[in-house]
């Protein structure tokens, strides 16, 4: 368990996670819950699996696929799945609308090597009525 701050479209936000890894970051993978807080209200979450059962892992081939403007909410969850999380303002630009958000991570390594972890993200913004208005997709290695 762990407590930081943040900083999000110019705000300060607490952020509560939560990860368990088995023993030493094993073949089972690993979880993350993370809680963000603006003013003490709950502003977003997120879930991370890279555990069999209940992996996040998502196609990020589809992300393309997603049009601003056009694209509605059950079209994104028919292309990638059930999000592992959601986010409002002011994890989001918009004050009004919401985000469903997509995260997976990989690690890779162990005793002798350093792991290796591979990170993807994408945040999928919502106006009120479920247009998609925003896209956010990152991908890396740490």
């Amino acid at each position: 368990m762990g407590e930081s701050t943040v900083v999000k479209n110019e705000k300060n936000l607490k952020t509560i996670y939560y990860t368990y890894f088995p023993a030493p970051a094993g073949p089972g993978g690993g979880r993350t819950l993370g809680f963000y807080f603006f003013n003490d209200v709950l502003v977003g979450h997120e879930f991370s699996s890279s555990v069999t059962a209940d992996h996040t892992d998502f196609d990020d081939s589809n992300v393309g696929q997603i049009i601003k403007g056009k694209s509605t909410r059950a079209e994104v969850t028919a292309l990638l799945g059930k999000p592992s999380g959601f986010y409002i303002y002011p994890m989001i630009k918009t004050q009004s609308g919401d985000a469903a958000v997509y995260q997976s991570s990989k690690v890779s390594g162990g005793f002798i090597i350093t792991p290796s972890i591979f990170s993807k993200s994408l945040v999928v913004t919502f106006d009120p009525s479920g247009i998609v208005t925003d896209v956010e997709y990152s991908s890396g290695s740490r």
